[in-house]
């Protein structure tokens, strides 16, 4: 059985154990940065569907709002005839006054 007694076999050993130490924390420190990767890309994950979920709730109360206000027009009542017969009504009133006040002053 041979055992490093010489005094470089003993720095030998210390620096692969080194390097050895090295490449698993550099492994560890890997994988912590891809779970953090992961973790940001979940969190965004949620942030999009919670402003998905926004959009669509507003998109719905427009919906509600828009329906809301066509009830509301078709309650108004839709008289064409009546509003041309308003609208003569008006305009000979309009020329009777302004007849009558030519008659004033002559």
């Amino acid at each position: 059985e041979q055992q490093n007694s010489e005094p470089g076999g003993e720095q030998q050993s210390d620096s692969q154990s080194e390097q050895q130490q090295n490449e698993q924390d550099e492994q560890e420190s890997s994988e912590q940065q891809a779970d953090k990767n992961e973790a940001e890309e979940e969190t965004k994950e949620d942030e999009n569907k919670e402003q998905e979920q926004q959009t669509q709730k507003e998109m719905n109360e427009l919906d509600e709002e828009q329906q809301a206000a066509e009830q509301w027009l078709r309650r108004i009542p839709d008289d064409p005839s009546g509003l041309l017969r308003r609208k003569f009504k008006y305009q000979y009133q309009q020329q009777k006054q302004k007849s009558s006040t030519n008659e004033k002053y002559w």
